[in-house]
């Protein structure tokens, strides 16, 4: 249902076993194990989403998808034009991130709806929130120019911090959507990465 294939109902279950058995052993058990779903959604990007901090098997399972991406790479994009690492980014998953980027994901590209890896970052719920943000900020992948261009996206300059109707920012509505976590810390650093082009606001 739902338009999902075989191959992502196995990325779903993250079990390594199986995943390798997909992939590498017997592929007449499963065709075609990197159809995409209707909304473009590959079965390494339903990995990527699986693999929580500290879950082992799922990280296994997510590498071996690494591996063999399928059409399009690992950088293959949905119909959103999200990539694997915003997916992962977005659930707080920053093991399963770092794993995509070591094997060359780009963090600096931005999807077809304007989202960034540090605004997928601050989608993350809760503690995932923070965690994904520091993730970004201190990413060896990513050149200085090119964090200062993720931050200048979502953090304008002290007067351009509402628009023009006064409502928030990216930075702001992604801050103020956290209700389970504190994102002043998380803001005040992003401050500090903005070469003083940014002053983080009162919330």
């Amino acid at each position: 249902g739902l338009g999902r294939s075989r191959g992502m109902m196995v990325a779903l279950v993250a079990d390594p076993e199986l995943t390798a058995m997909v992939l590498n052993q017997n592929r007449l058990l499963l065709a075609e194990p990197h159809r995409t779903s209707l909304s473009g959604v590959t079965p390494l990007m339903v990995a990527a989403r699986e693999a929580s901090n500290g879950r082992g098997d799922a990280l296994k399972s997510l590498s071996q998808w690494i591996r063999s991406p399928g059409p399009g790479g690992i950088d293959a994009r949905d119909s959103r034009g999200w990539r694997a690492i915003h997916h992962a980014l977005a659930c707080g998953n920053t093991e399963a991130a770092n794993l995509l980027a070591t094997a060359g994901a780009q963090l600096g590209l931005m999807a077809g709806d304007g989202t960034t890896s540090l605004l997928a970052a601050m989608l993350a719920a809760g503690g995932g929130f923070g965690k994904s943000v520091r993730w970004v900020l201190d990413s060896p992948h990513l050149a200085q120019q090119q964090l200062q261009a993720l931050i200048a996206f979502v953090a304008p300059a002290a007067e351009e911090n509402r628009d023009a109707s006064g409502g928030r920012t990216n930075v702001l509505a992604a801050a103020f959507r956290q209700p389970f976590c504190d994102a002043k810390p998380v803001l005040e650093l992003l401050a500090s990465r903005a070469e003083g082009v940014w002053t983080a606001p009162q919330i």
